[in-house]
């Protein structure tokens, strides 16, 4: 019996400190996630992103991260300079928690939800679409 009491209070003090964390650290690297996430976006995409506040959890889609951006807007650059491809209210997407460990792959995104969008969609008469904004990857040369 003492054996599972033992074993039994060992669970509870690693749930309290695995909720501890997953509540905290989004609180304490707000600003750094914020600024990673404008970035990363900025970097990966032929548009320009802005938004207000990102939200981080690794509650609300345990085992995966939940990250929301409010109040998002986003321009297009070149031909379709200074045009609104697409603003909302939010977007909330659920990331895979092991996609964060391993650099050399992706991120594996699993969901994506929008409130409110407003999207704006042109396709020239060469094909050229403005939606089309994800850089093209170079491929590393073996």
């Amino acid at each position: 019996m003492k054996i599972f009491k033992r074993l039994l209070l060992a669970f509870g003090i690693a749930l309290i400190l695995f909720l501890s964390a997953a509540i905290i650290i989004p609180i304490l690297f707000k600003d750094r996630i914020m600024a990673e996430v404008k970035e990363q976006l900025n970097n990966n995409l032929t548009a320009s992103v802005d938004f207000e506040t990102v939200t981080l959890s690794l509650i609300r889609n345990f085992p995966h991260i939940s990250l929301g951006i409010s109040n998002y807007t986003v321009v297009g650059t070149g031909i379709f300079k200074d045009i609104t491809l697409a603003r909302g209210e939010s977007v909330e997407v659920g990331v895979d928690l092991s996609s964060f460990w391993n650099k050399d792959n992706p991120y594996i995104i699993n969901s994506v939800h929008l409130t409110r969008p407003v999207l704006k969609i042109y396709v020239l008469e060469d094909g050229t679409a403005n939606y089309d904004i994800i850089k093209a990857i170079e491929e590393p040369v073996l």
